[in-house]
């Protein structure tokens, strides 16, 4: 019985010592739809908490999840809360993005990713795909594809961290 704990012991310190204790964004520069340079380190440093949404005009899934984001930013708008919504558009669908954003009243910050190099950084193939960064680059949460219960998850989410933060 003896061996058998300090086996067990032994494992979970060797398993829990190497386990990196936060992942960190990978920074990166990109245009915003207004054409200007936008880097996340800079941008992110800002808020205490900053979501970042991988998405596309062609993207069913994207568009729902892009407009329940904008009814998250207008609540939080004011609580230190931010959102970046980056465009996978190629250049053929890119020039979509800004009708796209005009017609529904999208009011947080949207770049351009039209090579796709930054969501290939994260290793994501297709949008949509989400991250929750703190002030400090470190990821809290990541999130491929979306379903209508996701924003009530994440949003929980964020009030939970905020809580914390005070």
């Amino acid at each position: 019985m003896k061996k058998i704990i300090i086996f067990l012991i032994i494992f979970n310190t060797i398993i829990f010592a190497n386990t990196p204790k936060e992942k960190q964004a990978i920074d990166f520069v990109l245009k915003d739809i207004n054409n200007r340079n936008v880097k996340l380190s800079e941008t992110v440093k800002k808020y205490k908490l900053t979501i970042i949404n991988f998405w596309a005009t062609w993207c069913v899934p994207c568009r729902a999840e892009l407009k329940d984001l904008n009814k998250l930013f207008q609540n939080y708008e004011d609580k230190n809360l931010h959102i970046i919504s980056i465009s996978v558009d190629d250049p053929k669908t890119v020039s979509r993005v800004k009708s796209f954003i005009r017609a529904n009243n999208i009011k947080h910050e949207i770049w351009l990713d039209t090579n796709n190099n930054v969501i290939r950084k994260y290793h994501v193939s297709n949008p949509p795909f989400t991250i929750i960064v703190d002030e400090n680059m470190n990821i809290i949460y990541e999130h491929k594809g979306y379903r209508k219960g996701d924003i009530l998850f994440m949003e929980k989410m964020i009030n939970n961290l905020m809580k914390k933060e005070k």
